[in-house]
């Protein structure tokens, strides 16, 4: 509940904000698909921020994290 008035509080604002409810998840996060869907979600976010020259290094990071995770 608090997720969803945060989003529309920021929409309400013309903030950009993007929801992603994960089916069977509470506060954290325990199947391996829906950490892989947040890790993407994550790189969407900075992919978009960021340059695509970046690109990469943020995929090594991720693959990073996944490794020693």
């Amino acid at each position: 509940m608090q997720s969803e008035r945060m989003y529309a509080a920021l929409k309400g604002l013309g903030k950009e904000a993007r929801l992603v409810m994960l089916p069977y998840e509470a506060h954290g996060y325990k199947a391996r698909k829906s950490l892989l869907h947040v890790l993407w979600e994550q790189e969407l976010r900075l992919v978009s921020i960021y340059s695509p020259i970046n690109k990469l290094i943020l995929i090594k990071a991720i693959l990073l994290l996944l490794v020693f995770t």
